[in-house]
């Protein structure tokens, strides 16, 4: 179905056609929502004719949307016009693959590089369960910068898979030879998929073997006259060896190549990411002893018709020639850097685990270069800490770290510290026994050093020391009131133990300061507001618009020195103090870039189907904390702009419409409704911080209710009372209560030595649910709300595995929380009763909303009859772009 430009559905806006095949028509177009370019797909008319098809399609395209990879084509959107299904997606500039290869064979190292990236591209879905079974140069596309994209990701699971026949070929079949013989995808098939059964990931992996051929030999590897002779030859015939056409290709690459061909997919590359690995062992430099240690690893493998035992020798000396290079790299960054270069690796967490979502659980590298710390999350939703050696090839555990955060090395690399349970806390490596050292609240950074002080931002606004054996802690510095000084966080000691770097947040102005043990004398070295750390011989690393930058810094003399370098490319959606990255003293270096990921609220009713979104998708480490007006109509959030602070939006559920509420430098955030849906209360950070109120029409002035450092959770039904949360430097999260009548003068609800917070109020007032971590883990607790004047006591505990982000049902009869492994769950519970009754809580669906978001409030929110829910929803994997591992990365730089 043509469309013209200048037509606009939904809001999007049709501008030009750039090409149509058997799938569909593809238009250039413009988002006007978002005021960006998109590329929209238009598919053939018998989806929508064919019920099952047209549903296979929208589970398809559910799938794809959430394959948020750089070497994957983003999905954005997918609706109907005019009865034609059509999906958006993100608009290419560049080729596809067939472009660069219509002429002959790529260069090794170019063909290598495109490979890396396929391969990487096909892991990533893979792991999601994703198989594409149409992988074929036209459905991949080479960006102007060089990226490679896969395009069509899983649409070919919607074909009939059967025998393909001539009268099967889609219209973007190519002619090869001769007029009237046409060659199309069966070219790229794999023999399961010649012989039409069920295929697997391993299928892709064949489709590929072919395409590398193609890239590195300049002609398809199973090249007939027929169609028919073309299936025979991919089930029967092996292809020319890629050594006799290019004598540049190692027996190593070949190798590669004839164990992706493989007739029987138990014979091949078992995963993408195996692929992937061995692709990477080409592609690092390797003279001498490496390049011999790499030949003779590779030579012990079979080169046909391998199977059982072979393969797994295989896989084993492909994973030692990893490991052996990469040791050898280790050493190698200690060579001059006349001749060196930089290496780029990635590390991606051990399988069934996740790298956390808070903020302050990046991957931190140890002082002497050899091991990788990180805080991973189980599929059953436990949180612990974990060790890699760069060395071996798998993580281990370390007992005893559940609910760790913000992991810091020692500066000799044998033990760690981190926060767990409100506790400082540091464990050895070598016994696994964690030490509590002092108290500490949310943990921003810390430093520890060869002295043995540890300094740390735990949550009371200065920085503060303690030794590393354990005591009080003490300040180490003191926010200047003159200049409007809201915290210190992210400690960097220099190499003296008395220096240290941080971050300056200020109302005036966020920078990077050096400050001085004992002392009150402090130096502004920057006004860029990020995280730094200093890295022998003489640099400081920090972010400077959205870039990891290096610049050359006298230590002594604390000074900088030269012009800055960028190391990353820059993302306007990445902010300098959310930047995650970690530096050794012997050159290696972690980069993970920002915590933010893409989230969208959208609807899901009580099995968890999608129906429908609010708002647009946003870049986010802090989620929406959306409520919903007690008339149902309205929905309060906070949300942000990148490089920007939060803001208080009001989104119209009827139109969809969003208007911004407020708008300053500081951020405001955690909105909640009063009973009457007339006013928002909510969190501001300007002039000092406190909870404010504004109308909720926008019409009229902000009234400050009450100043603090202080998070807003709920409001009573009756409109009397305000609970928020207060952080204290002994008694971590409290519950606190202000009432709106009287002398106004808050109160403790609850402030024991653990951390409570999320506060919620039952409808009649009566019941209070929260979070508490007292036995340990996150859980959900019930107890009465005393200020309505229930004389009943006790309390209840929920939640029976970790639970987090309470919520009453309106009409009272449930409550629901969110499991540590991210199911919904829903409790039945009677109100009316003497003492608090709930039957055993049952689990709904899964969600995927972020973790730990103990500062931001609770990130969904439920109709009052409890038959749909608001979640903000995580859009793709927060472990999609694995976190790079570079040695010798000061290699180029000049001082």
């Amino acid at each position: 179905m043509p469309l013209t430009p200048g037509l606009c559905f939904d809001h999007y806006e049709i501008l030009a056609p750039l090409g149509k095949g058997g799938m569909g028509e593809v238009y250039r177009a413009r988002d006007t929502r978002l005021n960006r370019e998109v590329a929209i797909k238009i598919l053939p008319a018998d989806f929508a004719q064919d019920a099952d098809r047209l549903r296979r399609f929208e589970q398809e395209a559910h799938a794809t949307s959430a394959l948020n990879h750089p070497n994957i084509l983003t999905v954005y959107d997918f609706g109907t016009h005019d009865g034609n299904p059509y999906l958006v997606m993100e608009l290419l500039e560049g080729e596809e693959l067939r472009a660069h290869i219509s002429n002959g064979a790529l260069p090794v190292r170019k063909a290598i590089d495109y490979a890396q990236q396929i391969a990487n591209g096909l892991a990533a879905a893979h792991e999601k369960g994703v198989v594409h079974r149409d992988l074929k140069p036209e459905n991949l596309f080479v960006t102007n910068d060089g990226r490679v994209k896969i395009l069509d990701f899983g649409l070919a699971k919607l074909k009939p898979q059967q025998r393909p026949s001539a009268g099967s070929e889609i219209a973007t079949q190519k002619q090869i030879t001769s007029p009237g013989t046409v060659m199309g995808t069966v070219a790229y098939m794999s023999p399961e998929q010649v012989r039409g059964e069920a295929v697997d990931h391993r299928s892709d992996i064949f489709s590929f073997g072919l395409i590398l051929y193609e890239m590195l030999r300049g002609e398809r590897a199973f090249q007939r006259e027929t169609m028919a002779e073309t299936m025979t030859a991919i089930l029967k015939d092996d292809p020319p060896e890629l050594s006799e056409s290019n004598a540049k290709i190692s027996p190593q690459l070949e190798k590669i190549v004839r164990r992706c061909l493989e007739k029987k997919p138990e014979r091949r590359f078992q995963t993408a990411s195996d692929l992937g690995f061995a692709l990477e062992a080409l592609a690092m430099p390797s003279s001498g002893a490496n390049r011999s240690e790499a030949i003779k690893a590779l030579n012990t493998v079979a080169t046909t018709k391998r199977g059982g035992w072979r393969d797994r020798v295989w896989m084993i000396a492909t994973a030692t020639l990893v490991l052996v290079l990469l040791s050898l790299s280790v050493a190698y960054i200690k060579r001059s850097a006349m001749d060196t270069h930089t290496v780029r690796l990635a590390f991606v967490p051990p399988e069934n685990v996740a790298f956390d979502n808070q903020l302050d659980d990046s991957v931190v590298i140890s002082p002497d270069g050899q091991m990788l710390a990180f805080t991973g999350r189980t599929a059953d939703g436990k949180k612990q800490l974990w060790v890699r050696p760069l060395e071996a090839l798998e993580a281990q555990v370390l007992p005893g770290t559940e609910n760790a955060t913000g992991p810091f090395w020692s500066p000799d690399s044998r033990s760690l510290g981190f926060a767990a349970q409100g506790k400082l806390k540091r464990v050895e490596l070598a016994s696994g026994r964690p030490q509590v050292l002092c108290g500490v609240g949310l943990l921003r950074g810390a430093s520890w050093s060869r002295e043995g002080v540890i300094l740390f931002a735990g949550g009371s606004g200065a920085l503060l020391q303690v030794p590393a054996t354990g005591g009080e802690p003490k300040p180490a510095t003191n926010l200047d009131s003159a200049r409007g000084e809201t915290s210190h966080n992210y400690p960097w000691f220099l190499p003296d133990g008395r220096h240290f770097l941080y971050r300056n947040a200020a109302m005036d102005g966020n920078g990077i300061f050096v400050g001085l043990l004992d002392s009150t004398a402090t130096k502004q070295l920057l006004s860029d507001d990020s995280r730094s750390a200093y890295a022998p011989p003489g640099w400081l690393l920090f972010v400077r618009n959205g870039a990891l930058t290096a610049q050359a810094f006298d230590a002594e003399a604390q000074v900088l020195k030269g012009e800055p370098t960028p190391l990353s490319k820059s993302s306007e959606s990445l902010r300098g103090d959310q930047a995650a990255f970690s530096v050794s003293a012997s050159g290696t270096l972690i980069w993970q870039g920002g915590k933010q990921h893409e989230y969208q609220l959208i609807w899901f009713d009580r099995q968890g189907k999608p129906d429908g979104s609010v708002g647009s998708r946003m870049l986010t480490s802090a989620g929406y904390a959306p409520r919903i007006s007690p008339d149902g109509k309205q929905v309060v959030i906070h949300r942000s702009a990148p490089q920007t602070s939060t803001d208080i939006w009001v989104i119209d559920l009827a139109r969809n419409l969003s208007t911004r509420r407020t708008s300053t430098t500081a951020p405001e955030q955690s909105p909640i409704w009063s009973p009457d849906g007339s006013h928002i209360a909510f969190f501001s950070g300007v002039a000092g911080s406190g909870i404010v109120q504004i109308p909720a029409n926008g019409l009229g002035k902000e009234e400050l209710l009450l100043k603090g450092g202080i998070i807003p959770s709920d409001w009573s039904a009756d409109g009397r009372f305000i609970l928020y949360n207060h952080r204290n430097a002994k008694t971590r999260f409290d519950i606190w209560v202000l009432p709106l009548f009287g002398d106004h003068q808050p109160f403790p609800l609850l402030n024991s030595e653990f951390d409570e917070y999320r506060a919620q109020l039952s409808p009649d007032g009566r019941w209070l649910a929260y979070v508490s971590d007292e036995s340990g883990n996150d859980e959900v607790w019930v107890q009465p709300f005393k200020p309505a004047g229930n004389e009943i006591s006790g309390k209840w505990r929920i939640s029976t595995n970790g639970g987090d982000q309470p919520r009453f049902r309106r009409d009272g009869r449930e409550l629901f929380y969110v499991a540590a492994d991210g199911q919904m769950m829903a409790v039945a519970v009677k109100l009316s009763s003497a003492a608090f009754e709930f039957e055993t809580p049952k689990a709904l669906f899964k969600t995927r909303m972020f973790t730990g978001l103990s500062l931001y409030g609770i990130d969904y929110d439920v109709t009052a009859d409890g038959r749909r829910f608001l979640i903000g929803t995580l859009m793709g994997e927060a472990n999609a772009t694995p976190v790079s591992v570079i040695l010798n990365w000061t290699a180029g730089l000049k001082k």
